[in-house]
């Protein structure tokens, strides 16, 4: 027998689906990129298949992944089905995507196109900012200024320029307070530019910066261009340096960059010298061996104690000269029975240069008459002492007419005459009794060049200016104010100062001493210390200015002007050399810019004119045998050896 049962088919028959349901109906995503998972339910519990599929309606507003998470896309409503396996049952929910916030991008920084303007009084120029990112949210930005005395700036960047000085105007951006400031230099307008020199000398091949002054003084834009009208004879850089290429004359031009004011300077391009052993004059130069040679000199006195060793320091700081000082007190200049001048000591002295590369002028630093003082009224009232000095320097050149490391011969230091017994002032330099002595002076000088030719036309003359002391109980007056060292000077032809001479030889050079500013570099500061720091506001002794324009300043423009006041007429009209004898600063005033005021004047005399020179401070004890260590320290900077 056989028995069949169906009861295991009837226990495999699928439970059917009837519904779907989801947890919500609807759902808002507030922001793009939120998410949230709906939950599918299909009925009955036990149903067999329970396999759904999700959709939505709209992607773009809202996605949904094979689990149900919703995700937004963008803004909308859109609805979400999830369907059934079994059947397509559906259940939906509706998805609300609301308007979405702007988007925020943050302020980087803030950069102005200039970061530093020059204005005159009274002008206004508008700031630009520019904000970044590019695309940032806010880029709004306020406007503020550090003094409004000197410069105001309003909502949109426009500054205004209301009192010389200086001063910063700031941007700041509203998002973030980043700021950025543009230095503003408010000036007094530029009115005018000059040089010190109508015509400049260089010999081809040669190289030599020109300084221009821009007024006013206190301008603050000093800025300036330059032009040659020729480039073939001289071309000129954007710093000034002159470079000489081809023998001829051509029209250097300056223009301030502020109101485009000119002036114009003559370069002469001179073919080379011609070859010698011996220093000689050529035009306005001094040459030696085919190529010109600037002095930088030191004075000092035969028997101060220097030694071969004190030349090897000086050469290596730079001197390549010195000024050997005669007096006259311990010679036959002041009295016939005296022993000549001790030449062993000159002559170990210019041995000592020879080994060391370096030469020397020859100085009678105190005339005869003078007691061993600065020249004095007996040396031009009484014949006996003049004779003297012409006997003197015949013998000198006698001796020295074939020794070519002496350059020259400095014939007579601080030529000075007094005022007259019961004078009561300076002598007026257009009459009587200055003319009087200036004329004698010339007759003095043109007798010793006259000795000097009888035996020696090989080496230089130089002849220093005519001074005046105001008074013969107030010896060396001028040292302290009462005298200004001008005495007739200011003259831009020269004809009070410097003697004409007639030199066989046509080998001689002018000479002139300068300290300035007298109170900063001659003797120490009277004032509180730091009053007369250099370079600094404070009005320098002669202060009448240029053209009527007070006041100099303690600046490299007022030494470019009180270190050349003749030099126009010395070299332009006399066309010689000029040699200031003596210049210098007191150990003292270099804790005041002293190094500073160094390099500027050295930068004017060797770079800008090319003027010979010799070091000599208020005290010479400070600079020899064991140089004063400030001394040093400057010269090395100005001369490019330290």
């Amino acid at each position: 027998m056989i028995v069949v049962s169906c009861e295991n088919d009837l226990s495999k028959k699928p439970v059917l689906v009837k519904e779907v349901q989801l947890d919500k109906s609807e759902i808002t995503l507030i922001l793009i990129g939120d998410t949230e998972k709906l939950t599918a339910t299909v009925l009955p519990e036990n149903a067999t298949n329970k396999k759904v599929a999700w959709t939505s309606d709209d992607e773009n507003v809202a996605v949904v992944d094979s689990l149900g998470t919703v995700t937004a896309k963008g803004q909308g409503q859109c609805k979400v089905t999830v369907t059934t396996d079994d059947f397509g049952y559906t259940a939906s929910c509706q998805v609300t995507v609301p308007e979405q916030p702007p988007v925020v991008i943050d302020v980087t920084g803030v950069t102005l196109e200039q970061t530093e303007l020059m204005l005159n009084i009274g002008e206004t120029r508008q700031l630009s900012a520019v904000v970044e990112p590019e695309n940032a949210t806010n880029k709004n930005v306020t406007w503020s200024t550090l003094d409004y005395k000197i410069a105001t700036v309003d909502k949109n960047g426009v500054v205004k320029a209301n009192a010389q000085g200086e001063t910063l105007v700031c941007v700041t951006t509203v998002s973030g307070a980043i700021k950025e400031c543009c230095k503003i230099v408010v000036s007094a307008p530029v009115t005018g530019v000059s040089f010190r020199m109508g015509e400049v000398e260089i010999i081809s091949g040669e190289m030599q910066k020109l300084m221009a002054t821009v007024f006013p003084l206190d301008a603050l834009n000093r800025n300036v261009t330059w032009s040659s009208a020729n480039p073939e004879i001289a071309e000129i850089d954007d710093q000034g340096v002159v470079t000489a290429k081809t023998p001829g004359l051509t029209r250097i031009t300056v223009t301030t960059v502020q109101n485009e004011k000119k002036a114009g300077c003559y370069v002469k391009v001179l073919p080379a010298p011609p070859y010698s052993e011996f220093v000689k004059t050529y035009g306005s130069k001094f040459v030696l061996k085919g190529k010109e040679i600037v002095f930088k000199g030191a004075g000092q006195w035969p028997g101060a104690g220097w030694t071969s060793s004190t030349y090897q320091k000086l050469a290596s700081i730079g001197f390549n000269s010195v000024r050997l000082y005669i007096n006259a007190s311990n010679s036959t200049l002041e009295n016939p029975g005296n022993v000549f001048p001790d030449f062993s000591t000159i002559d170990n002295q210019i041995s000592m240069a020879r080994e060391n590369n370096m030469t020397v002028i020859l100085n009678v630093h105190h005339s005869p008459g003078s007691g061993g003082r600065i020249s004095d009224r007996n040396f031009f009232i009484y014949p006996e002492y003049q004779l003297r000095l012409a006997t003197f320097w015949k013998t000198v050149a006698e001796r020295y007419k074939d020794e070519p490391t002496v350059v020259g011969y400095d014939l007579i230091n601080e030529p000075t005459v007094r005022l007259d017994p019961g004078a009561t002032s300076n002598y007026d330099c257009n009459g009587t009794p200055y003319l009087k002595y200036f004329e004698n002076y010339k007759n003095i000088i043109q007798s010793v060049v006259n000795a000097i030719r009888e035996v020696d036309n090989t080496h230089i003359i130089f002849t220093e200016r005519l001074w005046i002391d105001p008074g013969s109980n107030c010896y060396n007056c001028w040292w302290f104010g009462i005298n200004d060292q001008r005495d007739c000077w200011q003259n831009y032809d020269g004809k009070f100062n410097f003697p004409d001479i007639t030199d066989p030889a046509g080998n001689y050079s002018y000479t002139y001493h300068c300290y300035e500013p007298n109170t900063y570099c001659h003797q120490t500061l009277s004032s509180p210390p730091g009053t007369a720091m250099y370079p600094s506001s404070k009005i320098a002794r002669h202060n009448e200015g240029p053209n009527g324009v007070p006041p100099w300043r303690y600046s490299k423009e007022y030494l470019d002007y009180a270190y050349t006041i003749p030099m126009a007429y010395i070299r332009e009209v006399k066309n010689v050399p000029v040699y200031i004898g003596e210049l210098g600063i007191h150990e003292g005033n270099y804790q005041y810019g002293g190094t500073q005021y160094v390099q500027d004047l050295y930068d004017l005399l060797l770079n800008c004119y090319k003027l010979s020179s010799s070091f000599h401070p208020y005290n010479i004890g400070e600079f020899h045998p064991n140089m004063n260590a400030n001394h040093e320290f400057a010269l090395r900077k100005a001369f490019g050896t330290n």
